[in-house]
């Protein structure tokens, strides 16, 4: 691209936008390897279509997606600057401060010494999302933690077994449900994060 090379954050987002719609009017059908290559592409075929923002079912046809595989960039990650870049992104206070918050809801389930990973998430991650929470029985025994907003706008919890539902599987959830960590699940879920207070919120940049 023809200037001189950008150097502050406004600049490198104004130039991955130039790009974006020069991929746009592209021809060409190269191979897309790494995920910034596919959500590029996808995120400049939905500019040729429209000038509003793509939303996640657009670019995933879904509204929850794999963290590994399609997350909306932050304008930290626009900033030239490495160390800015590798900054966390300071939560809302009405996510930090929600017992039942989806960041809240993984510490206590960490916290209640459950194997938990984000399966799914939401744009934003914050606002619906999946957890795979494992239970300690040999094979694939594990439930999902559904979060999504209610009608008033309160986060809403709900599990559901995610193991096989073969004779074998089915068998193992019966067992799952009788475990103590499924309990301290449940409990998780249920109650919420306990105690959060401000000094336990995260602090920004």
């Amino acid at each position: 691209m023809p200037g001189r090379e950008p150097r502050t954050r406004d600049e490198h987002e104004h130039r991955l936008q130039v790009l974006a719609g020069a991929v746009a009017a592209a021809s060409d059908d190269w191979q897309r390897q790494m995920q910034l290559h596919r959500q590029f592409r996808k995120a400049a075929a939905w500019a040729k279509r429209s000038s509003a923002p793509p939303t996640m079912a657009d670019l995933w046809v879904d509204a929850l997606a794999s963290p590994s595989c399609l997350a909306r960039p932050r304008p930290l990650d626009f900033d030239p600057d490495p160390q800015a870049r590798r900054r966390r992104t300071a939560l809302p206070p009405h996510v930090r401060a929600d017992p039942w918050s989806i960041p809240n809801i993984l510490h206590a389930l960490r916290a209640a010494s459950l194997k938990v990973r984000v399966a799914r998430s939401g744009d934003p991650p914050h606002d619906a999302g999946h957890l795979q929470v494992d239970m300690p029985i040999k094979g694939r025994s594990r439930f999902m933690a559904i979060a999504q907003r209610d009608i008033h706008g309160r986060m809403a919890w709900r599990w559901v077994w995610d193991g096989n539902h073969s004779k074998a599987g089915l068998a193992r959830h019966r067992r799952a449900l009788r475990c103590d960590a499924y309990a301290r699940m449940v409990e998780v879920l249920r109650h919420g994060r306990r105690g959060v207070q401000a000094d336990l919120f995260c602090r920004p940049g």
